[in-house]
């Protein structure tokens, strides 16, 4: 036979064996992936859109989007968004219809809201490309470590690894960063054992740089490698075995520096600010993994696993196969092998023990940070199911024999029915559960129905399934649907949806589980729709996900979730139940927030808009607003309101810039624009909301609005930096003027500002002397710098002839009567007052 025959063969035959494990492991990862769509994945998803128009327009920098840092997440989703591109490139609607012609264009033609589900397909492929190639590549370096046998083994369960696969199909951080910790890991082992195995020293340090660029977590991958580097130390001898000592201390440097050349070469934001880049991954990620979570379960009798919840969610989520294996690879330890496969299996066993241990120990506890372990918990498995043939192996070939089979127990045909059956029951166990592989929980551990009271259940999958059951109703395109899941919900719904803000005026609720383990949106609500019976329950493999309910005409009021309670009728149409206002909803940047509850008591012809005003106690206007009721559905006008249905109203009013600090009002009217007329409530034209607490704010000077800059500094207290004015200029009108103040230094007195109207001859025809911001934010609390709004108005006399007019403005202490000096930049003292540009009033009134 000829030599080089001999050669070619048995890479021909890997090479095989490579191709079918990866369609092997590709099949259940690429198909359906379009199904349902997971709580986290839109927000990677989006950012990757960002990446991409950062990298596309040259902006670096940008391309840090989270300090997890999920470049490679967001990678891989931008090479689904570009492989779509270039499929539909060629299409010629594309560039007739759309006239893209660039992948900026393109990029930004994404529809993220909600998530177009073709798109999904293309996005999540790239992730369950890599993941299966993992798998290949885990295949030949287990074959390097503890033979074919095992090798095959192992890639079967890491193939069907239920919770490895349901990860492996999403725009996600888990099975990626667990794929390449494992090939690093498993790389550097077998460098250990072949000494002098540069090659998979590089092969390491790329998956371990890839992994650090995929979550700040697999930074567990340094002190494992130097663990296990000092554990072929000490298993040798380290007194006898310096130069092994140098060769692996050599070996961790060129890993650190491959690892590290990896990390900046596919981060752009490493070229341009890699300092601030990685001390923004630092500081983020940190207190990111030792933060506190939302208890589990808080409507279930659930144990109080504590450090324990890792383990017994490691047990839950494996295959009764893979538990067996794990305890056959106790057998490993106890009977004469080969040292290196002691040792490896030593080292994965360690390595998951570490790893588990350090994630036990942060506040955060959820299930999918266990993942990194898996694949190393499968390699154990197949190491322990190696055993328990062995043990078996005679008993097999001679029931074989028995049963007619006797081919099959000659050579190694016994090994291969072993592996192929092990294979068929793995698969048997975990393809009834595509596409939600998220669903399969071990029976030997009391499987869904113990995991529901242990483990927070439901990510999306099943809200695919709620949604197709509305989309069968023949009105489903109008239908209202609440959801607090709405971005999973929305791609699959024909309806209108929208969060559970609405549910009271939606005409579905769908319920899910893990909301309603997480006590979500509160207590009220769940209880009074768990008092009803639902129209229709989504489960999936004995697992109640979610529950469908049709809204009732008539909710009770209590149950809604008010702040304030307070039935106010508007009319005979309209009724207020009442609104939600804290501190919490008033933002530093000028906003208020707050949430109106309505419900229609009869159908009206009107399209009222709702008017709100910020008001100080003397009733002076800091800020106003007015629109029609908003909806999570859109604008809702009031002439399409249904009897007997509540509407919540989410809407904002911005305070004035440089509005002074203190307790305002909240004035609320109903009023119809087109017939200019009101719609008066039980307490008149106008409701006076709660009170509101305006914070200080710093506010930027081109948000002002000064129709007239100026910069007059009085005494080194403050600094006039201008002045709008509007009003009525003419005799028996009102001028309203608004000052803007500069704080130039904290002050023990407080100062009066007077405003005087002066006409020829220096007649003074109106004046206002009054504290800063009608005495309710004084000087004496001005820190330096601060910038205040100061409003006044000025009566003009209906006497008053016509002609110009000068207005002054000064400030001056009440007590003494001393006003403060107007000075210069020198410091020299010009005048008491500053001149504002002359006004001209216009005749008198019954001109």
């Amino acid at each position: 036979m000829d030599s080089t025959s001999v050669v070619k063969r048995p890479f021909t035959k890997r090479i095989w064996i490579s191709l079918a494990l990866f369609v092997m492991a590709l099949a259940p990862r690429a198909m359906g992936l379009n199904v349902f769509f997971t709580i986290d994945e839109r927000l990677w998803l989006r950012r990757s859109v960002e990446a991409l128009g950062a990298f596309l327009y040259g902006d670096y920098a940008r391309t840090f989007r989270k300090e997890h840092p999920g470049v490679i997440t967001m990678w891989s989703a931008i090479m689904g968004i570009v492989g779509k591109y270039l499929t539909q490139l060629g299409q010629s609607w594309l560039d007739i219809t759309s006239g893209v012609t660039n992948l900026q264009e393109f990029r930004e033609m994404i529809r993220l809201e909600p998530v177009d589900p073709s798109l999904m397909i293309a996005v999540r492929l790239p992730v369950a490309l890599i993941v299966s190639t993992g798998v290949v590549v885990a295949y030949l370096l287990v074959k390097r470590l503890f033979g074919s046998r095992v090798a095959l083994i192992a890639a079967i369960l890491l193939a069907f690894d239920p919770y490895y696969i349901g990860y492996s199909r999403l725009i996600l951080h888990a099975a990626l960063v667990s794929t390449f910790v494992t090939v690093s890991f498993l790389s550097y082992l077998v460098y250990l054992k072949c000494r002098r195995g540069w090659l998979y020293i590089l092969l390491s340090g790329i998956a371990g740089g890839l992994a650090f660029l995929t979550k700040f977590e697999s930074l567990i991958l340094v002190p494992i490698l130097v663990l296990v580097s000092i554990g072929t130390c000490w298993r040798n001898g380290l007194s006898t075995d310096r130069e092994r000592i140098r060769d692996l201390s050599l070996a961790l440097v060129v890993w650190g520096f491959v690892a590290a050349s990896c990390f900046f070469v596919l981060w752009p934001a490493m070229w341009v600010a890699p300092v601030e880049t990685l001390r923004k991954v630092v500081t983020g990620a940190t207190p990111y993994f030792f933060s506190e979570v939302t208890p589990y379960l808080p409507d279930e009798a659930t144990p109080n696993l504590g450090p324990f919840f890792y383990l017994v969610a490691l047990f839950l989520l494996l295959t009764p196969l893979t538990s067996l294996g794990i305890l056959g690879s106790v057998a490993a330890f106890t009977r004469r092998s080969n040292r290196w496969h002691r040792f490896a299996t030593l080292a994965l066993l360690g390595y998951v023990l570490l790893y588990g241990t350090i994630i036990s120990i942060g506040a955060t506890k959820v299930q999918r940070y266990l993942l990194p372990v898996f694949p190393a918990v499968d390699i154990l498995a197949a190491v322990g199911l190696k055993e328990m043939i062995y043990w078996i192996e005679p008993t097999l070939k001679r029931r074989l024999s028995q049963w007619g089979f006797s081919w099959l127990a000659e050579k190694d045909h016994a090994w291969t029915v072993s592996i192929l059956a092990i294979g068929l029951l793995q698969v048997m166990l975990v393809l009834p559960h595509h596409p939600y592989y998220f669903t399969c929980f071990n029976p030997l551990m009391g499987g869904g129905t113990q995991a529901a009271k242990t483990l927070r259940i439901g990510w999306g999958e099943g809200l695919d399934e709620a949604a197709r059951y509305l989309n069968q109703k023949e009105v489903a395109e109008d239908l209202r649907i609440a959801t607090w899941f709405n971005d999973q919900f929305a791609p699959f719904s024909a309806g209108h949806s929208a969060t559970l803000d609405s549910w009271f005026s939606a005409d579905y609720v769908v319920l899910y589980k893990s909301q309603i383990q997480r006590g979500k949106p509160d207590a009220k609500m769940l209880d009074y729709f768990r008092s009803l019976q639902p129209e229709h329950v989504v489960r999936l493999k004995g697992i109640d996900y979610a529950w469908i309910y049709r809204v009732p005409e008539r909710v009770p009021p209590e149950v809604l979730p008010l702040e304030h309670l307070e039935p106010t009728p508007f009319g005979n149409a309209i009724l207020l139940l009442g609104y939600d206002l804290d501190d919490s909803r008033v933002q530093r940047g000028g906003e208020i927030r707050l949430t109106f509850y309505w419900q229609c008591l009869e159908p009206m012809e009107e399209s009222y808009h709702i008017y709100l005003r910020l008001l100080n106690p003397v009733y002076r206007i800091w800020g106003e607003q007015s629109a029609p009721p908003l909806s999570p559905w859109g604008e809702l006008p009031t002439k399409q309101w249904e009897a007997g249905v509540m509407y919540r109203d989410d809407r904002s009013i911005e305070f004035l810039p440089g509005t002074p600090p203190g307790i305002y009002r909240l004035g609320l009217s109903l009023y119809d624009p087109q017939r200019q007329q009101g719609l008066g409530s039980a307490e008149g034209s106008e409701m006076i909301l709660g009170l509101v607490e305006v914070p200080k704010g710093k506010p930027l000077p081109e948000t002002l609005d000064i129709q007239h800059e100026l910069k007059a500094d009085f005494g080194g207290v403050a600094r006039l930096l201008g002045y709008s004015m509007a009003g009525d200029l003419q005799p028996g009108g009102e001028i309203h003027l608004t000052l803007f103040w500069q704080a130039l230094a904290a002050t023990g007195q407080d100062y009066t500002v007077f405003i005087h109207l002066v006409g020829e001859e220096g007649y003074v025809w109106g004046q206002g002397d009054s504290p800063p911001a009608d005495g309710f934010y004084l000087t004496t609390e001005w820190k330096e710098g601060e910038v205040i709004r100061d409003q006044h108005s000025i009566a003009i006399p209906p006497e008053a002839p016509a002609g110009e007019y000068q207005l002054e403005v000064g400030m001056y202490d009440w007590a003494s009567g001393v006003r403060l000096a107007l000075v210069d930049r020198d410091g020299d003292v010009i005048r008491d007052k500053v001149l504002f540009e002359k006004i001209k009033v216009r005749g008198t009134l019954d001109e």
